[in-house]
């Protein structure tokens, strides 16, 4: 439920979802908002690679990069160098460093599709563009999500 006045409708989502999985060295960038306490309420990026195909314990679903994730970051979207979805940041290992992870975008399809009203662009408008231009036309597709108790 989102009470704020000033959010507008996510109707359609300007983003390419990845159609195949990424290989391991491929270059990565995470979305999201770690740490807001500290480190304020703008959106964040960071870069690392796919370090492997598999994830904690060798879990299948979901791919470990070195991409910095902390508190804040799940949930947000992991981009390939192309601007495509990969995955949805989800964890980290505490004291190990650049050890994180994010769940295939493979994995993810079937469910997007089940969400009502929501449409997926079908072609990647973003290839092409400079790292900056892509963070700049996602970032009104990244939201910040807080709880209120």
């Amino acid at each position: 439920r989102v009470t704020d006045e000033e959010f507008e409708s996510l109707d359609v989502l300007n983003v390419f979802l990845a159609d195949k999985m990424s290989k391991t060295g491929d270059q990565v960038y995470a979305l999201g908002f770690p740490l807001t306490s500290y480190q304020g309420d703008e959106l964040k990026l960071t870069d690392g690679i796919v370090s492997s195909l598999s994830g904690y314990q060798g879990d299948i679903r979901t791919y470990q990069v070195t991409a910095a994730i902390q508190p804040g970051n799940s949930g947000g979207p992991l981009i390939n160098a192309g601007g495509a979805i990969i995955g949805v940041n989800t964890s980290a290992i505490q004291g190990a460093e650049n050890v994180s992870y994010a769940v295939k975008i493979t994995y993810l399809h079937s469910l997007i599709s089940m969400i009502d009203g929501i449409t997926v662009q079908s072609s990647n408008s973003l290839s092409g563009e400079s790292i900056s231009s892509k963070v700049e036309k996602l970032r009104g597709q990244v939201v910040q999500v807080i709880s209120f108790e």
